[in-house]
């Protein structure tokens, strides 16, 4: 689960109390309004926390320190029992057999869990897992393939705390999870350590995570991607950080700004008119940015490269495989549909058109990659498989590719995408729709194309229309456009290209 935050600025009887970021809350609340069908007293959460001071539910357990946060009153005992099945079928020693896999994929939510620790091993949290975990099912009968997504009955984890996140670019988070230090520290309990090994252990499970890894290293967590955020994140806090320093004293120099500091008041009204007249040193805002925030961005900067090759270094030496790796491209229409690799979607209303239409990442050489690509409505001409010259034309859109070396590229293709238009960014301000697109010549020959962008209102009326030509594209070429709305606001936008 991931949590909707925004910065605010507090006051508390008309006093500045500071800024503040207002979170969503898990809880059956939370469940309930973002899972279609689910109802918050249908949700069971359990916690497990090393804080001694926190009794927990089973503080007594020689495993667990574990609170019941949700779930049906007098019932404990039998969820707290169904997740200790899990484990056990886990941690039991026959976790390599496929048939406890299955049983334990009935109950326990494997890709969630895959998605969950990718998280937690690229941003380094090491504030986990023998803290902060949290974890939730509904009351259903598990059961594969419901109606309804999640009201299955199986366990699946949720994000949570991440004030020790992004902590040392150059550790390999997954030794330090599954080879617990000494005794006396809580952070990486016995427990969890033989919980994340042993599913590593199983092939399926390590195929599937180091596929889906190198995937998002190569998206969600890229450095182009992750920075952008970080640059929207520090933008949106700094306008309130000013008067934050300044509420609470925060390494704050203090000057006054009407008079040169050397020249004395004439008088003590002068002196008194002068006293509240300060401003924040804006060094301090400058330190902020050349300090953690630089320390962070050079974090993304280099954890995505250094991650796949701490990922190497463990399938290695703990599962003794091969090592090296394959340099892989996908590449489609965002518009006829997007690839899911081993059950990393990369659709473009979640990424965006461009990871969608084109995004490379290493891959474990001989781990099998499950590809799949999602179309819309219809199936592209084939699945084009470029192995270093030697091509490959493969008619089905699901397929298992064993990576061997080198660079590769896999590409959708259709008959008429030699023109795509990727969307890079819409919005609306002053009445006006602002659509900013990059027009890409996927031919092998220099195109002249002419980009429409088409408004509708509610009724599908046509509202207006901008059009801009293109000349002997080669590659690709960025373009804007702006129509007004005409004070309306239920509009829908399409974006074509024509060949000419």
């Amino acid at each position: 689960e991931t949590f909707s935050t925004v910065n605010v600025a507090l006051f508390i009887n008309g006093e500045f109390w500071g800024q503040y970021e207002l979170r969503e809350q898990l809880d059956n609340h939370y469940i309930a309004q973002h899972y279609d069908e689910i109802k918050k007293d249908d949700v069971v959460m359990l916690s497990f926390d090393w804080d001694t001071k926190n009794p927990g539910y089973k503080d007594t357990h020689p495993l667990f320190r574990v609170t019941y946060d949700e779930g049906p009153d007098g019932e404990e005992e039998k969820y707290f029992n169904d997740f200790m099945e899990i484990y056990t079928l886990i941690t039991g020693g026959r976790i390599t057999e496929p048939e406890i896999f299955e049983k334990v994929k009935r109950r326990l939510d494997i890709d969630n869990f895959i998605d969950y620790f990718a998280v937690y091993f690229f941003t380094d949290n090491i504030d986990w897992p023998g803290n902060n975990i949290k974890m939730w099912r509904t009351t259903d009968e598990p059961t594969e393939n419901p109606e309804v997504y999640a009201k299955d009955g199986k366990w699946r984890f949720a994000v949570h705390d991440f004030d020790i996140a992004y902590a040392n670019v150059d550790s390999n988070t997954l030794f330090y999870f599954t080879t617990p230090p000494a005794p006396a520290d809580a952070r990486v309990p016995q427990w969890a350590a033989d919980m994340i090994k042993s599913l590593l252990s199983n092939e399926e499970f390590a195929q599937k995570f180091a596929a889906r890894y190198s995937t998002y290293a190569g998206t969600v967590f890229s450095t182009e991607r992750t920075t952008k955020i970080l640059d929207y994140l520090v933008e949106r806090a700094e306008a309130g950080l000013k008067n934050d320093f300044l509420r609470w004293n925060l390494n704050i120099r203090f000057r006054r700004v009407n008079r040169n500091p050397q020249q004395p008041p004439q008088n003590n009204q002068q002196n008194q008119q002068e006293q509240p007249q300060f401003e924040v040193d804006m060094d301090v805002i400058k330190n902020w940015k050349e300090g953690p925030i630089a320390y962070l961005r050079r974090f993304l900067e280099q954890r995505p490269q250094k991650s796949l090759k701490f990922l190497e270094e463990y399938y290695t030496k703990e599962l003794k495989k091969e090592g090296g790796f394959t340099k892989i491209s996908f590449m489609a229409n965002p518009q006829e549909g997007y690839f899911d690799i081993s059950g990393a979607r990369i659709n473009p209303e979640a990424y965006g058109d461009k990871l969608a239409y084109s995004f490379t990442s290493q891959y474990l050489n001989n781990m099998p990659v499950e590809v799949n690509f999602n179309y819309y409505d219809k199936k592209p001409l084939y699945i084009e498989i470029n192995n270093n010259g030697d091509i490959n034309r493969i008619e089905d859109t699901s397929f298992t590719y064993v990576p061997k070396g080198g660079e590769v590229s896999i590409k959708a293709v259709y008959k008429n995408d030699e023109i795509i238009i990727l969307r890079d960014n819409v919005s609306i301000e002053g009445g006006k729709i602002l659509v900013d697109a990059t027009v890409v010549n996927n031919s092998d020959k220099s195109q002249d194309a002419i980009v429409f962008v088409l408004v509708y209102d509610k009724d599908n009326k046509l509202m207006g229309i901008s059009s801009k030509k293109v000349e002997d594209l080669l590659s690709s070429e960025a373009l804007s456009f702006s129509l007004d709305l005409n004070d309306e606001d239920d509009i829908t936008y399409k974006i074509l290209a024509q060949i000419i």
